[in-house]
């Protein structure tokens, strides 16, 4: 459970990070959508915050949405890796660690 809890942090930490990015780059960068997308990091984030308060309750299990979340996670993790190699690298193996650890406690 201490590894699962230090995965989320640290997606956690990178999704907040990745926001603050976003919204300081603004419109100059990258035009109106950066509202919009800085909303949806923030939104990820929470979702993933609340995720990890239950990890934390005892339940080890992801529920339906909360997997659609994780695999959304992993999708832009993965994506990013094609432009910034290192950066998508660390979210690509932190997005499957969390994947691959509830997935192996939800089928035992």
């Amino acid at each position: 459970m201490a590894a699962l809890t230090i995965l989320y942090t640290i997606e956690l930490v990178g999704i907040l990070c990745t926001a603050m990015v976003v919204a300081s780059l603004g419109r100059t960068h990258l035009g109106r959508g950066a509202r919009l997308l800085a909303l949806s990091l923030v939104a990820a984030a929470a979702l993933v915050g609340w995720r990890a308060i239950r990890l934390l309750a005892g339940q080890r299990r992801l529920s339906v949405t909360e997997l659609a979340v994780q695999s959304a996670i992993l999708i832009g993790a993965i994506a990013l890796a094609t432009q910034r190699p290192t950066v998508g690298a660390v979210g690509v193996v932190v997005a499957a660690g969390v994947l691959a650890a509830c997935w192996r406690r939800g089928a035992g």
